[in-house]
């Protein structure tokens, strides 16, 4: 088995506790003991940036599987304490969305499994922002190649 995603510590931990920790001192930071503030709605706005970042985490960001294994003819998923395995000729789309951020392969199957149709990983790191990652092209050659083959 071999290990073909990165970790995700950073970008499903780290960064939305700095997140979250900097807006909640937005809110609060008018209504400290250094002045005679009025009350206003200004922290209206850090909320609402709170909401908007807590979608795009949970869209984007907490949809990540934590470790993927390639075992020859399936791919092992592996997200808190759940795993699923999922065979290559159940695949039906490998994706590399280009814009997406944090940077992410997504592989569609044809059956629902016990955590969905859709899975994400992040890519082992590959500097080349301008061309297709070459886990993908590999990733998605095997698929086509056990799709021919009976």
């Amino acid at each position: 088995m071999k290990k073909i995603s990165r970790s995700t510590f950073y970008v499903k931990k780290f960064i939305p506790s700095l997140v979250f920790l900097f807006l909640g001192f937005a809110v609060i930071a008018p209504y400290l003991p250094s002045g005679n503030e009025p009350f206003s709605l200004y922290f209206l706005i850090p909320i609402g940036m709170g909401i908007l970042a807590a979608f795009h985490f949970k869209e984007n960001v907490w949809c990540l599987a934590d470790i993927v294994y390639d075992n020859g003819n399936e791919l092992i998923f592996c997200k808190g304490k759940k795993e699923q395995r999922v065979k290559l000729c159940d695949i039906i789309k490998v994706k590399f969305p280009v814009f997406a951020s944090p940077r992410r392969i997504e592989i569609y199957i044809s059956e629902e499994g016990k955590a969905g149709k859709k899975f994400a990983f992040r890519p082992l790191f590959y500097f080349n922002p301008f061309v297709t990652n070459p886990q993908v092209l590999e990733l998605r050659k095997r698929v086509a190649h056990v799709k021919r083959i009976p």
